[in-house]
């Protein structure tokens, strides 16, 4: 025997886009065939979805396989009606239902199903069903609570449908992103080279030349070496940037927190200007490159936005059973609380002059957002105009 509907190839065109068949088990499906059973009080009960040769179970009670063949199939009959709803409650009143009970070596039986349909080509793609092995009757409770466990169901292969249209543009994106992310690398490296030979001609022409140049001419060249100056910042800040996305930051290790911090802040005070506050012997657990990436920008950018003659930083560290807490503060300018909504998104910058006279990049602190999000941690903070600025860290154990 071997049933077919009108339009089968579109019916099973409309049951692929699931990806269902032969899919793994999932809970939600089970539960739903676990409750149909219960509330129909039938032996068996199923979720079941129909191919071009076969029925297959997403979920099952009391079947011990996971498919049959569709010419032993009730629910493939049950698709061929223009009901939502199929009751028999006795197979052999029914001549059709009676040929394949007979195929399934039944003497008698009842089937009852909701039939599921794919919402956008309203066609139907499946079954939840109950079965017994002898004829019975549905209370009127009974098909109510069958027909609200199909509508859940019907609401589980939406789900389905939108996750997986998701995962289709997740994938894309982060192909994008990949491709992006070598392209600002190649770039960036292929840009640096020709701007240290600038940079270095610019100041070998102001070493050599100045004496013979009038004021303008000077002034010009000093323009040229700032404006690459700045350039190769903006580069080396957008290196650092997606080296932040390497997975080593994933690796953790004890850490002298206060010898790293040290280090630090001596390569951002080569001449011996600025002050630092940290307490000796502090340690934490966490990646190395990722706390040094952390405090080279947050210093850094404490001292850069910084115009008070004297300028100080604190590093502390608190630590409790469950995270460690970072804080880097400084006395600097300090940031409008309306900033701090944005002020860690990528290339933000507030149009600031910094303490040497020049503008930000916008990327130290998304390169610290970043880092903090690869560790699984969080950063806020808290500032005040003229006062300063602390940023808080915390990290899980």
């Amino acid at each position: 025997m071997n049933h077919s509907l009108e339009n089968d190839s579109e019916r099973i065109a409309a049951l692929s886009k699931y990806d269902i068949l032969d899919s793994l088990s999932e809970q939600e499906y089970d539960d739903i065939a676990f409750l149909a059973s219960q509330i129909c009080d039938t032996p068996v009960s199923t979720i079941t979805f129909i191919d071009d040769k076969r029925q297959w179970f997403k979920s099952r009670v009391g079947l011990p396989h996971q498919e049959s063949p569709r010419s032993t199939s009730f629910c493939s009959l049950a698709l061929e009606s223009a009901d939502p709803f199929v009751n028999i409650p006795d197979l052999f009143q029914d001549e059709a239902y009676k040929k394949v009970a007979l195929v399934n070596g039944l003497k008698a039986g009842f089937y009852a199903s909701i039939i599921l349909f794919d919402p956008q080509t309203n066609t139907p793609i499946g079954t939840l069903c109950v079965i017994d092995s002898k004829p019975r009757t549905l209370t009127e409770n009974q098909i109510l609570g069958l027909k609200k466990l199909g509508n859940q169901v019907s609401n589980l292969l939406k789900i389905r449908l939108k996750n997986k249209a998701l995962q289709v543009v997740n994938t894309e994106l982060n192909i994008q992103y990949d491709e992006l992310t070598q392209f600002a690398r190649v770039v960036s490296h292929d840009i640096k080279s020709p701007l240290n030979n600038i940079i270095a001609l610019s100041n070998l022409l102001k070493e050599e030349y100045s004496s013979q140049l009038d004021e303008t001419g000077v002034q010009y060249l000093n323009y040229i070496s700032e404006s690459s100056d700045s350039l190769k910042q903006f580069v080396d800040a957008v290196l650092k940037y997606h080296k932040s996305n390497n997975e080593e930051f994933l690796k953790k290790e004890s850490i002298d927190l206060t010898e790293v911090t040290k280090a630090v802040f001596k390569s951002l005070n080569s001449k011996n200007n600025f002050e630092l506050l940290i307490e000796p012997n502090l340690t934490i657990v966490s990646n190395a490159i990722a706390i040094e990436q952390i405090l080279l920008n947050l210093l850094s950018n404490g001292i850069k936005y910084n115009k008070n003659e004297q300028v100080i930083l604190e590093v502390k560290l608190f630590e409790n059973d469950m995270d460690y807490k970072l804080t880097v503060s400084d006395n600097g300018m300090g940031i409008s609380e309306a900033h701090f909504a944005t002020i860690f998104s990528f290339c933000k910058t507030l149009d600031v002059k910094d303490r040497f006279d020049s503008y930000g990049t916008g990327i130290g602190l998304s390169t610290v957002k970043n880092i903090v999000d690869k560790l699984e941690g969080t950063i806020s903070i808290a500032s005040k105009i003229s006062e300063g600025t602390t940023f808080t860290i915390l990290f899980k154990k």
